[in-house]
């Protein structure tokens, strides 16, 4: 990597070149004798996306704009494409009685210990009890990895992927109303591709260069981010000085286009696109629908994986909410997240029922209050169309495969502790079309290069549902009751309406009442992987 770049500084460019190309042969080559599960693999990507980003530069200087959006979408989402190619795998079959029994003691053991820092008062000993619960969860994953070492039958074949082609992004594309919008954030400049297709549903790529750091583009991205969850007026400025900066350079192929695919990068992944303001004054929803996806190569093979998924018919919505939440679960969340009030959610509590109401007794199920417990979540969210979760959701900005949705725990169950944490979501078999998260910051975790985010999202892709609903700030429970109940209006009356219009439609509405047109109540949600 290092000789690549003095070989490009002293204007080597073919030297260069193939220094480059060696250390993308050897990253792929790293990659296929890795081990563990997809929430260990994930990290080895972490730093390893710097010779194609270098290549990618050299592909769009060269006027070989095709070749770099191939390289583009085979740096993305890789993990997540080594286990959807592969199907999923059931682990404990494989397993001895053994194995099985120390992966069931850790379990317990990690749950004691959340429970034991709940009750403990001594910031001596707590510290202490964090400390034993960080190993543990360390050990925990040592485990797996060992697990995976010793059956080679587990091991997830890595073979070289291709990356989707031109040609088969006109399938992602309904019709010559939608357009695709990829970046690659590089560390002195923001590569930009549009692929747009006409009526005669022949495919065209465009590629635009932007003149930005990605230090800078990521301190802009994140005040005005900050700016709109926070509910501050002044965040006009910040949202046209991205749009223009992002968006229209593209503004040609964008015209007349009314779904808008993005396929973000770094920390692109925490902008809000769709409350960006054009030079109209207009937000980009007003004129498009808007969804996102870790990469086209991704999105095509969870829509495929998804239609040999589906639930049984009349299986149509199980719905969570406002889980009894009692002392033990509380005190332990407030010892590790101290700023976190867990207070009754009365607003999900309605938004579930009404979804009860709409949906029908015969095709839906609600679970509330003691009801809404961990287990139950595990157990019945793999038989519905539709998962709905309207709880305390839970950011862990250190470890993202840890943050959580909070649900009602059973006492006397000592495997669950009230908390559904991505690494758990992940192992779920969901048949879910979708699954959507009336929770604080579900969207968000840590932004992994080429994965995109890690956390509750990538876990439940991982767990085969193509479409996951979430929220990118702490959302206010009242504007998010009428923005869900809008949403599942439309899905339920819309003929021929998709998933990403039918939350733009409800965004609309919102965004019309005096009381939430600021974008922070209505703009907070995204849809995650397949917006059809």
């Amino acid at each position: 990597m290092l000789s690549a770049k003095v070989q490009l500084r002293l204007g080597n460019s073919a030297e260069g070149r193939r220094s480059l190309e060696q250390s993308i042969v050897e990253v792929e080559r790293l990659r296929t004798r890795l081990i563990g599960d997809a929430g260990s693999r994930q990290d080895f990507f972490e730093d390893k996306s710097s010779p194609s980003k270098m290549m990618i530069d050299l592909m769009v200087a060269g006027a070989d704009p095709a070749k770099a959006f191939s390289l583009s979408e085979q740096i993305k989402a890789r993990t997540l494409l080594d286990v959807l190619n592969n199907s999923r795998l059931d682990i404990s079959k494989a397993l001895s009685s053994k194995e099985k029994e120390s992966e069931r003691t850790m379990r317990i053991e990690i749950a004691s210990l959340n429970s034991q820092i709940s009750n403990e008062k001594d910031a001596s000993k707590l510290r202490v009890l964090q400390t034993d619960l960080d190993r543990k969860r360390i050990e925990f994953e040592d485990l797996q990895t060992g697990i995976y070492a010793l059956h080679p039958e587990l091991k997830i074949k890595r073979g070289e992927m291709k990356p989707i082609t031109l040609d088969e992004t006109s399938a992602l594309m309904p019709d010559e109303k939608t357009a695709i919008a990829e970046y690659v954030v590089a560390e002195g400049k923001t590569f930009l591709f549009v692929v747009t297709k006409d009526a005669g549903k022949k495919v065209s790529l465009k590629v635009f260069t932007i003149a930005v750091k990605d230090k800078d583009l990521a301190k802009q991205v994140e005040d005005h981010r900050t700016k709109l969850a926070s509910g501050d007026l002044d965040f006009q400025k910040t949202s046209r000085e991205l749009y223009d900066l992002l968006l229209k350079p593209a503004q040609v192929q964008l015209t007349g286009k009314t779904n808008l695919i993005i396929v973000p990068d770094g920390p692109l992944w925490d902008l809000p696109f769709q409350a960006l303001k054009n030079e109209k004054d207009r937000y980009l929803v007003e004129w498009a629908a808007v969804s996102y996806a870790p990469s086209l190569t991704a999105l095509q093979e969870m829509s495929k994986k998804a239609r040999l998924r589906r639930p049984d018919a009349g299986m149509e919505l199980v719905a969570f909410g406002n889980p009894y939440i009692g002392k033990t679960t509380s005190d332990r969340i407030k010892q590790v997240f101290m700023s976190e009030k867990l207070e009754p959610l009365p607003e999900s509590e309605r938004l579930v029922n009404e979804l009860g109401k709409m949906y029908g007794a015969n095709r839906s199920k609600i679970y509330i209050g003691n009801q809404a417990r961990e287990e139950t979540a595990k157990t019945e969210s793999p038989k519905y169309r539709i998962v709905q979760f309207a709880t305390h959701g839970i950011l862990n900005n250190v470890s993202p495969m840890y943050s959580h949705l909070v649900l009602s725990q059973n006492d006397k169950n000592p495997n669950e502790d009230g908390l559904l944490e991505a690494w758990e979501m992940k192992d779920l078999d969901l048949k879910a079309d979708m699954v959507i998260l009336s929770a604080c910051d579900t969207a968000r975790g840590r932004i992994s290069n080429g994965e995109g985010v890690i956390g509750i999202s990538w876990a439940l892709f991982i767990a085969g549902t193509p479409t996951t609903v979430a929220s990118q700030w702490k959302v206010e429970s009242s504007s998010t009751t009428e923005l869900m109940l809008e949403f599942h209006r439309q899905l339920l009356a819309g003929k021929g309406i998709s998933k990403a219009e039918a939350l733009r439609r409800a965004e609309l509405k919102l965004m019309k009442m005096p009381q939430y047109k600021h974008p922070s109540y209505w703009a907070g949600f995204v849809i995650v992987g397949d917006g059809s």
